[in-house]
């Protein structure tokens, strides 16, 4: 049998030198390909972004930049992994909660310090061997192309000559994402049939929560809780039925518990933060925010409303200092991310305000005023709103009214968007604002609907250009991205097409996807596209 590793990519990540070529000089015969090697996290990713790598190597700690498990985090979420990709963290570190927050982000292997040329050798070989067998399906899986995942699947367990126990495990997870929990719980309960295998009990037990079960689900998680109690995926989820049974206290008691097995998950750490603030528990909310702080800083989770939560909470106790502190530590975290930065822009200058400096909090309001005039960006529609009202508060109407313009150009027949600012204009006294606000929407609908009278005309060419142009003028617009998307698609159908219009429609795509991810158009439109 051939080295399986003799024709793959591999890359090195240490901070220290001497273990990156330690390790390279272990390799170096069994790779045909030279062997790259980096220092820390920034530098990994860009290798990852130029170059799929089959076996990635990687220390836990990397100096003061992201550690393995936010590496690891990272590169799953923008899809720098291909199916088959190796991600082994080989690393010195005992501390539990830290080795339990690596396990969690299921890395291929983990293993510790120091290593031995024969058993890392062995250990490659055997993980490359082993996610082989299954590549194409992961890969199929990873484009979300779930019914040929299925297909792939199924050909292969009718292929082996013994049941294949992963096999069977990602039959029922491709039902559970193909929505099928039916066929998905008739797997667990065949597998469990045979003996009490944890992944199937587990399985089993998310589609009882999913059916709304939530006893059942209950009494399984706690089952495997018991007799695991370092199951940190299980305990949250123990969590979730808690909540579903409405027992607030129990479950935030669960997520503590969770957090301390595993304290670097920070999404986990969010819900934990919420939790405790439906519970009216607000030192339980200052610590779960202040471990999303701690841990955040070089995760791709993290984001600018953990700081300001944490902010309002300590204003809210008249500790205005930390408050500030905590903002202007943000600003500087998230200073190249204007989404970030204008949430914590527009907390810091209604803060500002609350106390009377009104010159800081004008300050503040142009630096975002200036912000959102950039027609790259997409802002939500909260923000913008909580900008609109800051202008109203300092006297600034004339900018008020501008941004609520805007938030109906994005939002023109989204009649809850249209009564929350009837809403804002009343309670301010606005009311003059309101027609302008009304006829500003009606001239948004009157363009569109051009648009679709040239289509359904008959003028197809006229128009694609005309939504095109109208796309780029008003580019966060749910209703005219969709009408321009299809349009481009039916033009292509009918043969005018060209790669310019491809890419085009792909980055609107992208943009829909950006404004409205839920948006049960999306998955269709994608689906007519890839079909082209």
């Amino acid at each position: 049998m051939s080295d399986p590793l003799q024709k793959m990519h591999c890359l090195i990540i240490d901070d220290f030198a001497f273990m990156r070529t330690s390790l390279k000089e272990m390799l170096r015969k069994s790779f045909q390909h030279p062997i790259d090697m980096v220092a820390n996290g920034a530098q990994a990713l860009e290798a990852m972004e130029e170059r799929n790598y089959d076996v990635i190597l990687c220390d836990y700690h990397l100096g003061d930049d992201l550690d393995g498990q936010q590496l690891l985090e990272e590169a799953r979420e923008r899809q720098l992994l291909k199916a088959q990709s190796l991600f082994i963290i080989i690393t010195a570190e005992t501390s539990l909660p830290l080795v339990m927050s690596a396990l969690e982000q299921r890395p291929d292997d983990y293993m510790a310090k120091p290593v031995t040329k024969e058993v890392l050798l062995h250990r490659l070989k055997k993980l490359a061997l082993k996610k082989a067998k299954t590549s194409a399906i992961q890969q199929q899986i990873q484009t979300k192309n779930y019914p040929h995942a299925l297909e792939l699947c199924t050909q292969q367990i009718e292929q082996e000559p013994f049941k294949n126990e992963e096999l069977h495990k990602l039959e029922a997870e491709i039902h559970l994402k193909l929505g099928d929990l039916e066929k998905a719980g008739e797997l667990y309960q065949l597998a469990l049939a045979e003996r009490p295998l944890s992944w199937a009990r587990f399985g089993l037990a998310k589609i009882h929560y999913q059916q709304q079960k939530y006893q059942q689900a209950y009494d399984l998680f706690t089952g495997l809780i018991k007799e695991n109690r370092f199951y940190v995926e299980a305990i949250e989820w123990l969590a979730n039925c808690q909540l579903a049974l409405e027992q607030p206290i129990e479950a935030q008691q669960t997520l503590e518990k969770a957090t301390a097995l595993a304290p670097k998950n920070i999404q986990r750490q969010k819900k934990l933060a919420k939790t405790c603030h439906e519970n009216q528990d607000e030192d339980g909310a200052i610590s779960a925010l202040k471990a999303c702080v701690r841990y955040g800083k070089h995760s791709f989770f993290r984001s600018s409303q953990e700081y300001t939560q944490l902010a309002e909470i300590y204003f809210g106790r008249k500790q205005q200092n930390k408050a500030m502190l905590l903002l202007k530590e943000a600003r500087k975290i998230f200073k190249t991310d204007s989404k970030q930065l204008l949430n914590t822009l527009l907390l810091e200058a209604e803060l500002q305000r609350q106390e009377k400096h009104f010159l800081d909090a004008k300050r503040l309001l142009n630096n975002m005023l200036r912000m959102i005039k950039k027609t790259d960006t997409y802002f939500e529609q909260q923000t913008l709103l909580g900008i609109a009202t800051l202008c109203y508060h300092l006297k600034e109407k004339s900018s008020g009214l501008e941004v609520l313009k805007k938030i109906i150009e994005n939002n023109h027949d989204n009649r809850q968007v249209l009564e929350t600012i009837n809403q804002l204009l009343e309670s301010l006294s606005e009311h003059p604002s309101k027609p302008i606000i009304l006829e500003h929407s009606q001239h948004i609908s009157q363009r569109n609907d051009e648009g679709v009278a040239l289509f359904e005309s008959g003028k197809l060419l006229q128009a694609q250009t005309y939504f095109l142009s109208l796309s780029e003028q008003i580019p966060f617009n749910r209703s005219i991205t969709i009408n321009t998307i299809r349009i481009m698609i039916l033009g292509m159908k009918n043969n005018l097409v060209s790669r310019d219009v491809m890419k085009k429609t792909q980055q609107l795509l992208a943009r829909l996807n950006t404004i409205a991810p839920n948006e049960p158009q999306l998955p269709i439109l994608q689906n007519a596209l890839d079909t082209l």
